[in-house]
């Protein structure tokens, strides 16, 4: 029986030998265990893996522990004699909280994670898949699998799960669930990242952060899980409990009509496939733009200083977006040579000189209108000229300005007029940095000339000024 969100359980830790019992709560917001000694004091090491069997036979392993306070309660039993009776309290916060038939220790690896990720399915309905899961009730295993393909140093999956209702041939409901299989296992905290990044490609699709469900680790590959199922030695894998809060999202907030990918045949499905394991290949040395987009997609009903830095933070994390050098060695070497030179004919000190020489090198950089015309033009080159606006590089110098207001303190618009403009600019910044971040991307000309419709995009194009 999984484990009930919300509802707290009865258990006995397995770590002092002394089985103590205790309360374990999982919910959106916190997880811990308060345990209770009622006749000696006990100290439970926090730094290291707290194991727990529930009042549910399941096996709980906690991890990246902090100690959340200990006491005790003590009462006068005996006055004559002065004979108290103490009971003795630990509360321990987790991080993490691993559910399965064994305890998953420190030096245990990842082969395999599969999970789900809410208000995705609709870009992901196969037709034909579908419509054959749908019409029988024992479909072929090739429609229930979506893709599975090799990237950097793992393998990508998704396919379908279904319900089904005794009385019913037809599912009753149809989902997506992801995995990814690791070529060398990893550990439990490295694992993270590659789900993060997959989570962060979904959430691309739909504008939205989006946030893993349902997420199941194995110390087994695919391959191996069938044929130990086949054998009946399958040890099952462990359900991981994060306080990982996904964002208020209604219905329209999700539609995907901006998409530059989805799976609804053949053709569009070849094109998700390779974005995706372009997105995953890359993930290393993306890490940051990655987060930093899914900051500005958490940022969508919130109009501040903070998502404007967030987003030029987006900008300058991103390769190849750099400022780039207008000067060529050779100019800027003449340029502070003729003013140096100037310097001692006027009789300025070697430091004034040195100072001269330094300051000099900083116009070597473009500007930043110079910057954001040529990557404007990178942008317009890979979507049309139509996908950004004419004046689109003064919004974007105009925002770099206002981003050095907000950096350096408390920042309120002066009237409607430059509210509206701090707006501008803002929803101008994010949207070249999304179009920079899917630019390289093997996206179809029909996903590219979806890609205006993009929250991202299409929400600098509305903002009014």
């Amino acid at each position: 029986m999984p484990l009930k969100i919300g509802t707290p359980v009865h258990c006995v830790e397995l770590n002092t030998g002394s089985n103590l019992t205790g309360t374990l709560s999982v919910s959106e917001q916190t997880m811990r265990v308060d345990i209770h000694s009622y006749d000696k004091f006990f100290l439970i090491r926090s730094e290291l893996p707290v194991f727990l069997k529930t009042a549910e036979a399941d096996t709980v392993s906690l991890h990246s522990n902090i100690t959340g306070g200990t006491g005790h309660t003590s009462r006068l039993v005996d006055q004559k004699e002065q004979t108290y009776e103490s009971i003795y309290h630990q509360e321990i916060v987790s991080n993490i909280v691993l559910v399965g038939n064994t305890r998953w220790e420190e030096a245990d690896k990842i082969k395999r994670v599969h999970f789900k990720v809410n208000h995705i399915d609709h870009l992901l309905r196969h037709r034909r898949k579908i419509e054959a899961i749908s019409a029988a009730r024992s479909p072929g295993g090739e429609h229930f699998l979506l893709f599975r393909d090799a990237a950097k140093g793992m393998k990508l999956s998704a396919w379908y799960a279904a319900n089904y209702n005794t009385s019913l041939d037809s599912p009753q409901s149809v989902w997506p669930t992801f995995e990814i299989e690791f070529d060398v296992p990893v550990g439990l905290h490295d694992y993270v990242r590659h789900l993060s990044s997959y989570v962060s490609f979904l959430s691309l699709l739909v504008g939205v952060r989006l946030a893993p469900r349902e997420i199941h680790i194995d110390r087994l590959s695919f391959d191996e899980m069938k044929e130990r199922v086949e054998t009946h030695s399958y040890p099952g894998n462990h359900r991981v409990h994060y306080v990982w809060a996904e964002d208020e999202i209604t219905m329209g907030d999700t539609n995907g009509f901006g998409s530059p990918v989805r799976a609804y045949d053949d053709d569009a499905l070849v094109s998700l496939r390779a974005v995706l394991i372009s997105w995953m290949d890359r993930a290393d040395e993306w890490r940051n733009p990655y987060q930093l987009m899914m900051g500005s997609f958490s940022f969508r009903h919130v109009v501040s200083p903070e998502r404007l830095i967030n987003a030029c933070r987006w900008l300058e994390e991103i390769p190849k977006a750099k400022p780039q050098n207008s000067l060529q060695k050779e100019e800027l070497a003449a340029i502070s040579a003729a003013a140096t030179e100037k310097a001692a004919e006027l009789g300025h000190p070697e430091a004034i000189q040195k100072r001269i020489e330094n300051a000099i090198g900083l116009i070597r950089l473009e500007t930043s209108e110079e910057r954001f015309s040529r990557l404007v033009g990178t942008v317009k080159k890979s979507f049309g000229e139509q996908i950004l606006p004419t004046n689109v590089v003064d919004h974007l110098t105009r925002a770099i300005r206002f981003r050095g207001k907000a950096a350096h303190g408390h920042f309120e618009p002066d009237d409607d007029t430059e509210s509206q403009a701090f707006y501008k600019s803002m929803r101008a910044m994010e949207a070249l940095c999304l179009l920079l971040t899917v630019r390289d991307l093997p996206i179809s000309e029909q996903g590219r000339d979806q890609i205006s419709s993009h929250p991202l995009v299409e929400g600098y194009f509305r903002a009014y000024e």
